[in-house]
């Protein structure tokens, strides 16, 4: 649907980072897969194990065909991606916070927001809750070679994570030298020479000294070195059939992705004569409902014969 679409487009550059390079079907279907893990550990541990085997939470078949379930599902991702939480902690926490307030079943995917009444409370809960759990979610960043040193393209979700690393460091209560060898050795996330910045002057020479004795030491292990084809950096925007954004500008993909957004729409329209036929369809049978309605309530009206007092 167009205004999915946009959205789309949208929160390619909002989401979590360990997600911008994945297509917007792929991370629905990542959340989904979550939603079924987490659910199943949530009430293995709330209820009982028995109970936790036969719960399902979501169909397997569910990106079979449209759904009412996969557009929640759909659309609690979008949110996900909008807020800019890794899929696995929005789910933790929806679950934990449904059950402290003692909800009598665990929340489907479009309800681990919370409720209009509870909206408040949802968000100051969410921010203590996400407090430290962030650095695992960085760690497994790891598995994602396009962030690593020697991939790196000046990408725009590439200079993100590092500004995001890069704070992060500057506000560090952890010892500096571990924390450079994490990202800039291990994990490569950040060069050595950025990363010393946000050490204070007086203290960067020992902590060079403690990361090279490390290093000699054979102390680190590090991630492999991959080289990846072109195709492992398409943003999760790719293609899409939206106009163009202002973040379309700086893309080094631009040119690609509008050709490919066009081949999109005409496909779209060869086959079925529209952009979005799901969406026309329900535009349809909502409109032949309201005509039936009308209709109703004529015959109705049209039926009912004025009251007269009767001759005396």
């Amino acid at each position: 649907m167009p205004e999915v679409l946009v959205r789309e487009q949208a929160v390619a550059e909002t989401k979590w980072f360990g997600y911008r390079f994945m297509s917007p079907l792929a991370a629905t279907m990542l959340f989904a897969e979550l939603y079924r893990e987490i659910l199943k550990r949530h009430v293995r541990a709330q209820q009982d194990v028995e109970r936790a085997q036969q719960v399902r939470g979501l169909a397997f078949d569910l990106f079979d065909a449209p759904s009412r379930v996969l557009t929640e599902v759909w659309n609690a991702r979008l949110r996900a991606d909008e807020m800019g939480i890794p899929y696995q902690l929005l789910i933790e926490f929806g679950l934990d916070f449904a059950s402290r307030r003692k909800w009598q079943n665990p929340p489907r995917p479009g309800q681990v927001f919370g409720t209009e009444n509870s909206r408040w409370a949802w968000f100051v809960k969410l921010e203590q809750f996400l407090d430290g759990r962030f650095e695992a979610c960085i760690r497994e960043l790891s598995d994602l070679p396009q962030y690593r040193a020697e991939s790196y393209r000046g990408l725009q979700s590439q200079m993100d994570l590092r500004d995001y690393l890069f704070e992060e460091l500057r506000s560090t209560t952890q010892p500096w030298a571990m924390m450079l060898q994490s990202y800039c050795l291990v994990h490569r996330y950040l060069p050595v020479s950025v990363a010393i910045g946000a050490v204070p002057k007086q203290m960067r020479r020992n902590v060079i000294s403690s990361i090279r004795s490390d290093v000699a030491q054979g102390h680190l292990v590090v991630a492999p070195v991959e080289r990846l084809p072109l195709v492992s950096f398409v943003p999760a925007c790719f293609g899409l059939p939206v106009p163009r954004s202002s973040g379309c500008n700086g893309c080094p993909f631009a040119v690609q992705c509008e050709k490919s957004s066009g081949i999109v729409g005409e496909t779209m329209n060869l086959r079925h004569g529209t952009l979005s036929p799901l969406q026309d369809q329900r535009d349809q049978t909502r409109k032949e409902g309201q005509r039936r309605r009308t209709s109703r309530h004529r015959a109705r009206k049209g039926g009912c014969m004025p009251y007269s007092s009767p001759s005396i």
